[in-house]
C-alpha cells in the first residue's frame, strides 16, 4: 500500500511524495518525491488539478507499484464526487482512497469505536 500527499514548500513550488509500505507490518519499502513549478493557483474544490500533475510524476519513479494508495484528500467524498483520490485513481488504474483533514459535504453521525463501524455521509441538498 502507499499514501501520497503534496506540500508547497514556497508559493512557486509543490512537492509531493509517494510512500510505499509493506502491509501489515507497515514497514517502509519505498519513499520518492518530484518537485516542479506551481502552475495552477488554489482554487476551492479543485485540488486534483494543483496537485494531481506532480502526484503523478512522483509515482512514475516507484520501483515497487502500490496495490492500493492512500491519499490526503477527497474522492467521492469530495462535493462533487471527484476529489483528488477518485481523480488519481482514474489516472493510474489503482484502487485509491481518499483521507481527507475536513469534510467538504454532508452530514454524518460519529461512528462506533468498534472496529469496521461506519455511518452514512449522505449529501447535502443544493451542494455542487
Amino acid at each position: 500500500m502507499a499514501g501520497c500527499d503534496s506540500s508547497f514548500p514556497t508559493p512557486e513550488t509543490v512537492l509531493s511524495v509517494f510512500v510505499v509500505l509493506r502491509f501489515p507490518t507497515l514497514e517502509i519499502v519505498e519513499k520518492v518525491y518530484h518537485t516542479s513549478p506551481v502552475t495552477l493557483p488554489y482554487i476551492p474544490g479543485l485540488l486534483a488539478f494543483r496537485e494531481a500533475p506532480n502526484l503523478l510524476l512522483a509515482y512514475d519513479k516507484l520501483q515497487r507499484k502500490p496495490d492500493v494508495i492512500m491519499v490526503d484528500g477527497h474522492g467521492i467524498a469530495h462535493p462533487r464526487r471527484m476529489g483528488i483520490a477518485a481523480h488519481l485513481g482514474v489516472l493510474l488504474d489503482v484502487p485509491t482512497f481518499g483521507v481527507a483533514k475536513q469534510r467538504l459535504t454532508g452530514t454524518y453521525q460519529e461512528p462506533a469505536l468498534t472496529k469496521g463501524s461506519i455511518t452514512p455521509l449522505p449529501r447535502k441538498v443544493g451542494s455542487y
